[in-house]
């Protein structure tokens, strides 16, 4: 879970301002909050609204519109944006624009780019669905650039089919399998790559 905190003032002219922050793919209940201050000494704000004008698709947001009633004179409160973050992005990073308006001062778009952190370490994922027919997906993390190779193995240790083999940069990836020409049984899967391998075992049930 990860905290962004950001200040808004009420009553300045219109602006743009684009900040940057690190989020890890695969986890829940970040929040977002911006903390609208109302700087005027004697006018009170009223229906101040905060609305996400566009979902990037990386992440998962509960709710996409926010509305403070009234915002008296030197107050200040804040507005929430819980979201998700997808476990497979599918860019280095996302641009979220909200829309703040109130009945003071012009509204303003404020931007906020979120980056997706660098994997620390190797994973292979358990496919999904498992037991699957006959389509299923492998998600796997890579930590540093080289060549890592995606196989399947019967229970003999035989290989039948080779899902990928090249150069894969530092980052988070998913492919699918399809098992239509074999038949049922438990298949082994392995991620193999820089002197390392991991393995799991997937259930095909046609």
């Amino acid at each position: 879970m990860k905290i962004i905190f950001l200040l808004i003032v009420l009553g300045t002219a219109q602006f743009y301002a684009q900040k940057s922050y690190e989020v890890t793919p695969g986890t829940n209940d970040n929040k977002i909050a911006l903390i609208i201050a109302n700087k005027s000494k004697s006018l009170a704000a009223e229906k101040i609204t905060a609305a996400l004008m566009k979902e990037p698709k990386g992440i998962e947001i509960k709710k996409r519109l926010v509305e403070l009633l009234n915002l008296a004179p030197q107050e200040e409160r804040e507005i929430l944006f819980e979201f998700d973050t997808k476990r497979i992005p599918e860019t280095d990073n996302d641009t979220l624009k909200f829309l703040i308006s109130g009945s003071i001062g012009t509204a303003f778009i404020k931007e906020i780019v979120l980056t997706y952190s660098i994997p620390k370490e190797l994973k292979l994922e358990q496919n999904y669905p498992n037991p699957f027919n006959p389509i299923t997906t492998i998600e796997y993390v890579i930590p540093e650039k080289g060549n890592y190779r995606i196989q399947v193995f019967n229970l003999l240790g035989q290989l039948t089919q080779t899902l990928c083999d090249n150069i894969h940069n530092a980052g988070y990836y998913k492919l699918n399998f399809d098992g239509k020409s074999l038949t049922s049984g438990i298949y082994f899967y392995r991620l193999s790559g820089n002197n390392v391998n991991l393995s799991k075992k997937m259930i095909l049930m046609k």
